[in-house]
Order: structure tokens, then C-alpha cells, then sequence
């Protein structure tokens, strides 16, 4: 079987502590050959002396590296885009700085592609570690392989696709296709995942093929008994907020989608419901959980209203009764714990 043609996209920032382990795990790749994009968003402390140390001292023959060091700090997406932009293979796999796949992942991903054309992306499963790398004792990952698409009775717009972006690869037709994220987009991982599902099918591979490092300093992954209340709010409401805003991205590519003709006119009509459904949800959600006035509260209910969700009345009971919003964060520690 052929596969084809792999760019391992390594994206760092301010990760000195834990980058030599991440980067010589993407040098360990056992494809024969790949192409290695290096980007550094600016980091201010001694992340890129380690690169450049670990470069020196375990490059091998078969793997075509490219580095950018950016010259002023661009964030998640612009280091993502300007990444990407520098890929010429066909399939994208995505590394963190303070992340470590194991050497067969890049290997079985595009294997993956090779055996399904019509995927666009694949994930894994991965191993949740604390900073010093010791395994967090929590549920096993799922290890059955599994496919997921757009229906006509899905709600969902990622098709019950599991989306962690540190274990994501794409194919390029997904850039090439729709371009780079903008500024307002919501996130790398949900926006490809959308995308991915725009144009094919989404697989998730039942096998753990990457430590997953929960920190501090992670936006999305990180260790809640570490935070107060106050900052895993934070967080929560970092993550609503984002998926509220995520319409405008999404519908601009359900746009050009049926432009290109990978949708019809009555799937897209349908997507543009199950996009408005989950941005209200998440608009609502971060609402409620800081008792927003009224004046913003109601008319973003009654647009959840009109979509008949009865979600809403779990926004109601976190907004208006006492120590529903303690009750919720007890749960999402539980939850993330």
C-alpha cells in the first residue's frame, strides 16, 4: 500500500521544560521519510536554543526540516496558518511542544488515509501525564476505530467526532480548499474537524499513539486541582466564549462548500441549523455562568428557544438558582479529573 506523502507540522511556544522530549519524539517517526516543519511562535524563554540543540544532535537522513522562528508572537492560529503554509505534503500531522506521540503515529495515520479516501482527518487516542510525565489514573481511552460523517439526523456539527488537537492530522485539501483561519476564528482543531466533515469523513484510531501533557500553562488541557474556582471558570468561559463565535467561521466555509459543490443545498441548510443550535448553547452557557443582566440573558435564551432546545432550562437554573454555578464546577472537575 502506498501512502502518501506526510508533513509532521511541530508547533512551539514557550515550552522549554518540555520541548526536547516532544521533538525528539517527532525525529523518531519510524515513516522512512517525512517532512518536518519546526514553528516557533516567539517564544521568550530558551525553547528555540533547545531546538536548535536537538536538531544538531538527532537529525536523521529521510526527514526534510524547515524552521521558522517567528519574529513577533502571532498566537495559536497565525503560527497554525503560517505552519501549514509551509507544508507541501498531503497529509498534516500536528505536534505540540509539550506533547509526545509515540514513533508509529504519523506512520499509522497516513496509513489510514491510504486505506480511505474519503477521510480528511484522523485522530488518536491519547495517554493523559502530569508535567513529569507520570500517567493521571482516569477512564481508558476508547480503542475501537471509528468513522463519522455529516447526516441528515446529526446535531451535532462534528458528527459525535472526538476532537483533540494535539492528536489531529488533516489532509491538505482542507487548506487548500478553504485557506487560512482568520483571526475570529474559534479554534484550529474545531474549525478542521467542521471542515474535514464539510468534504469527507472524520476517523478516529482506536489505539493510544501519544502522551498527552496536562499543565498549567495548557490552555484547553490542564490539571484542575492545580486552578481555584475563579481560574477553571476562566478556562470554562475561554472555551464557551470561543465556541460562540465559531458561526462566522463555519458558515463562511458551508458557503464556499456549496460553492464548490461538496455540499447540496438542503445539507447546507440543514448545517446552518446545527451551527446556530451549538454557537446559542455555548453563548448562553457562558451567560449564565456569569450571571450576565437580563438585557443580554433573555434574547440569547429566546434564540435557543426558537430552536426548541431544552438546554435552555439548564441555562435558567444556573443563571437564577443559588449554587448551581458551585454545582457546575464541582461537576467539570469530577468531569476533568
Amino acid at each position: 500500500m502506498k501512502l502518501p506523502s506526510v508533513s509532521v507540522v511541530f508547533l512551539s511556544y514557550k515550552q522549554e521544560r518540555f520541548v526536547e522530549e516532544a521533538l525528539r519524539a517527532a525525529l523518531a517517526q519510524d515513516l522512512p521519510e517525512f517532512e518536518l516543519i519546526i514553528a516557533d511562535d516567539a517564544s521568550p524563554d530558551g525553547t528555540w536554543a533547545v531546538i536548535d540543540r536537538v536538531l544538531a544532535e538527532s537529525l536523521r537522513p529521510g526527514i526534510r526540516v524547515k524552521t521558522l522562528r517567528q519574529p513577533k508572537n502571532l498566537g495559536l492560529l497565525g503560527n497554525f496558518n503560517v505552519a501549514l503554509g509551509m507544508a507541501t505534503s498531503e497529509i498534516f500531522v500536528l505536534m505540540a511542544g509539550d506533547d509526545v506521540s509515540y514513533p508509529a503515529r504519523a506512520r499509522k495515520m497516513a496509513e489510514a488515509y491510504a486505506a480511505d479516501p474519503t477521510l480528511r482527518t484522523v485522530t488518536c487516542g491519547s495517554r493523559l501525564v502530569d508535567a513529569g510525565g507520570k500517567a493521571f489514573p482516569c477512564r481508558p481511552p476508547d480503542l475501537r476505530t471509528q468513522v463519522f460523517e455529516h447526516g441528515p439526523r446529526r446535531k451535532d456539527p462534528f458528527a459525535g467526532t472526538p476532537i483533540t488537537g494535539a492528536c489531529a492530522s488533516y489532509h491538505r485539501s482542507l487548506y487548500d480548499i478553504f485557506g487560512p483561519l482568520p483571526p475570529d476564528a474559534g479554534g484550529e482543531d474545531i474549525d478542521f474537524t467542521f471542515r474535514a466533515l464539510l468534504l469527507g469523513r472524520a476517523q478516529y484510531y482506536g489505539e493510544v499513539l501519544l502522551d498527552y501533557r496536562m499543565h498549567g500553562g495548557s490552555i484547553c488541557n490542564f490539571e484542575v486541582k492545580e486552578l481555584t474556582d475563579e481560574e477553571l471558570l476562566a478556562k470554562h468561559l475561554w472555551v464557551a466564549n470561543s465556541f460562540a463565535r465559531c458561526d462566522v467561521q463555519w458558515l463562511r466555509d458551508l458557503g464556499l462548500a456549496l460553492k464548490v459543490g461538496h455540499v447540496d443545498g438542503r445539507r447546507q441548510a440543514h448545517l446552518a441549523w446545527v451551527v446556530e443550535r451549538f454557537v446559542s448553547r455555548h453563548a448562553l452557557s457562558a451567560l449564565s455562568l456569569t450571571r450576565a443582566p437580563l438585557s443580554l440573558w433573555w434574547p440569547a435564551a429566546w434564540r435557543l428557544i426558537r430552536r426548541g432546545d431544552i438546554k435552555v432550562l439548564k441555562f435558567f437554573l444556573m443563571r437564577f438558582v443559588p449554587g448551581q454555578r458551585a454545582a457546575y464546577l464541582k461537576w467539570a472537575r469530577g468531569r476533568k479529573g
